[in-house]
């Protein structure tokens, strides 16, 4: 698992590569939360990229509960890309998270720096 730290604007955060599948399913999530656990600032950029495509369905409520452990965790998550062929009820869950503080869907770095701020 390839994470690398960053900082701009006096934001720190990690970026996890994209080179690879990183969460697949609940225990992938839990790998990538013990890694980033005793970080000082637990804001994470994760490109879809790195994301399972079955991820995604919502119905399997695998990305609810991997999302509800990043927060039990307090890690803000930001997750890069767009999410192609979303459905409605996807699009509704991108919609409602980024109202929220905790997990955003953002299609830049700098989108994601500027949530984390």
């Amino acid at each position: 698992m390839n994470i690398v730290e960053k900082k701009k604007d006096g934001v720190e955060y990690y970026v996890v590569g994209s080179e690879e599948i990183v969460i697949r399913d609940e225990a992938s999530a839990l790998d990538l939360i013990g890694e980033l656990y005793y970080a000082e600032d637990k804001n994470v950029i994760i490109p879809i990229e790195a994301i399972e495509d079955e991820f995604w369905d919502l119905k399997t409520t695998v990305a609810g509960n991997v999302f509800q452990k990043f927060v039990q965790y307090e890690i803000v998550v930001a997750v890069l890309g767009n999410i192609e062929n979303a459905g409605t009820s996807l699009k509704a869950f991108i919609r409602e998270s980024n109202r929220g503080t905790n997990l955003f869907f953002v299609e830049t770095e700098e989108e994601a720096i500027e949530k984390f701020s």
